[in-house]
């Protein structure tokens, strides 16, 4: 798209930012690993406050929702998990959706004070190791508790327009493959490949 190809080389930022709260913590198997990686990097820890960052699944699920009730692709949701999330978009209203934009907005503040403290944001990439493929899942039944500790940190980028990465880090006791996400301001993707490039040497 007319960018420069440049050649990449490994280097970790001077602190990274760390916004896990009470609010969920990570299966101890993945903050064991989180903690290792982070170590090995030999890069200072820096605590942030992400004001709604505990709301971020649960908003990025209604935003969502709401979307896909309402824009182009609405005819479109064949999976069961698709009808669902339009059937809760549809009772969306358009007062309601302002305010989850508004909440989507505040998150958006937030994060970018974070970042002004902190050059890159790490969490873990989910709260759980992956979970056994179930038929239920196959077959697209929502387990909310378990998409909620699946999906506990990534909306976070997403809702906020942010350049993300994920990493492999290890495995648990069980030989399940475990990573970690850094999220940067917007422009720094070079900067997330070249942690990135770090964490994988």
């Amino acid at each position: 798209a007319g960018e420069p190809i440049v050649e990449l080389s490994a280097r970790v930022p001077d602190r990274v930012g760390i916004a896990i709260g009470s609010w969920l913590r990570p299966a101890r198997s993945v903050q064991r690993s989180f903690d290792r990686a982070l170590e090995a990097l030999g890069v200072p820890r820096q605590r942030v406050e992400i004001a709604g960052l505990d709301r971020a699944t649960f908003l990025g699920g209604m935003i969502g929702a709401h979307e896909l009730a309402s824009g182009p692709y609405k005819d479109r949701p064949e999976t069961r998990a698709g009808k669902t999330s339009k059937l809760i978009g549809t009772a969306i209203s358009a007062a309601d959706a302002q305010h989850l934009y508004a909440q989507r907005d505040q998150l958006r503040l937030a994060t970018a004070r974070a970042l002004e403290q902190t050059p890159i944001l790490a969490f873990p990439t989910t709260a759980i190791p992956p979970p056994a493929l179930t038929s239920a899942l196959v077959n697209g039944a929502p387990e909310l508790r378990l998409l909620r500790a699946l999906g506990a940190f990534t909306p976070l980028a997403n809702l906020c327009d942010l350049p993300s990465i994920a990493v492999p880090c290890g495995v648990d006791e069980r030989g399940r493959p475990l990573s970690i996400m850094f999220v940067a301001a917007y422009g720094q993707e070079t900067a997330l490949l070249e942690l990135a490039l770090a964490v994988e040497q």
